[in-house]
């Protein structure tokens, strides 16, 4: 059951995100981007969907961009690991919406509003008091803070925001897997895309989102 209501609620975040961003109508129904055209309820189902039409829109044939193939199998990832975890609902849902809105919009524009981390250094100290720590959120704390006056070419004070907002949750033994992996995806995904540039924040918060709920695990 928590599978289906993550993976339902994942493709509604996604979508709403992605018209956010590009300014477009949240009313209507899905469709071609390319023809225009809208899809039928079989053509929405994740995963399933994109292998049977070979990833290629039915009507027009232009190719769907792998992004969304790679969208739905994280969400997959995410839902299986939250079915044996027990991370609450009231926290899942909120979190996994904001984390979307954020990936989608650094992917994009490698810029992450302030309004977005204020809200989620918010969330987090609300919905994990009881995993207080000291020490950790004295480290968490001091990246938050470095955050503010942070201005390298190399990180950007955004990256060093989410890694202190997400040290106030990740069990201490977690957090040198978290970075590795972080880096290392965000390295691969650069050299196959062939940027100059890498965009650190997304990687950050799929792996840290991934490990919280791995932490939560019954």
């Amino acid at each position: 059951m928590k599978i289906l209501i993550a993976l339902l609620w994942h493709s509604f975040a996604l979508n709403y995100a992605y018209r956010d961003y590009w300014h477009i109508s949240q009313k209507g129904y899905s469709h071609c981007d390319f023809c225009q055209k809208d899809l039928k309820w079989w053509m929405k189902i994740p995963i399933i969907s994109y292998v049977i039409l070979f990833g290629r829109c039915y009507y027009c044939n232009t190719s769907i961009p792998f992004f969304w193939f790679i969208s739905e199998f994280y969400s997959l990832l995410a839902a299986i690991l939250w079915q044996s975890s027990s991370l609450p609902y009231w926290i899942y849902l909120p979190l996994s919406f904001l984390f979307i809105q954020i990936v989608l919009e650094d992917s994009y524009s490698q810029h992450m509003t302030t309004k977005k981390l204020i809200l989620i250094t918010i969330l987090m100290l609300f919905f994990f008091f009881s995993k207080y720590n000291l020490g950790q959120w004295l480290i968490a704390f001091l990246f938050i803070i470095w955050a503010q006056f942070a201005n390298y070419s190399f990180i950007g004070s955004a990256d060093i925001w989410l890694i202190g907002i997400f040290l106030l949750v990740l069990p201490f033994s977690f957090i040198h897997l978290w970075l590795g992996f972080a880096s290392s995806l965000a390295l691969l995904f650069a050299l196959k895309c062939h940027l100059q540039k890498i965009a650190f924040g997304p990687w950050l918060i799929l792996t840290a989102w991934l490990l919280l709920i791995i932490s939560y695990q019954c």
